[in-house]
């Protein structure tokens, strides 16, 4: 999925193929990936989440994870910011 931050929709003005998803409200740990080539570095990411949620302590809720990449990324040489929902 694929989404990008809108401030109110009219569904009216969608396209037939486009849904629409609100991110539930939640207290989120922010992960921020290493600077590189994206695709291996969010992969590396999502490593370290995985072994943090194994933790005592840390709780995920599963309720709305998410990635968010900035605007002019450069998949070469980027970073992105992982969101996960927790307790």
């Amino acid at each position: 999925m694929v989404g990008v931050h809108i401030k109110e929709v009219k569904q009216d003005q969608l396209l037939g193929s486009v849904s629409t998803f609100t991110v539930p409200a939640s207290q989120y740990a922010v992960f921020v990936t290493e600077r590189g080539p994206i695709i291996e570095m969010v992969q590396r990411a999502w490593t370290d989440i995985w072994q943090w949620s194994r933790q005592p302590g840390n709780h995920r809720v599963f309720t709305g994870d998410f990635e968010y990449y900035p605007p002019n990324i450069d998949p070469n040489d980027g970073q992105v910011d992982i969101y996960i929902a927790i307790k």
